[in-house]
């Protein structure tokens, strides 16, 4: 029987490649203080922590990989 589960695409895009580091720290990071922080206010600093994301590269990357999804599935 044909399987549902469809592979991922193996691609490296140009913002992954510029970005990936840091966007891995800024979100290791923000894990990092919403673990430790008790009292933290954690829908803000997830908020603040997908803003910056998208600021930084985020929303490039998303982009591109968007795009290659849709040329991927044709």
């Amino acid at each position: 029987s044909p399987s549902i589960v469809k592979q991922p695409i193996d691609i490296l895009t140009p913002a992954e490649q510029e970005y990936k580091a840091g966007l891995k720290s800024l979100l290791d990071t923000a894990e990092t203080s919403i673990i430790i922080d008790k009292d933290a206010d954690v829908d803000k600093l997830f908020d603040e922590m997908v803003r910056s994301w998208y600021e930084n590269g985020g929303q490039q990357w998303t982009d591109e990989m968007n795009e290659a999804y849709q040329n991927a599935k044709g």
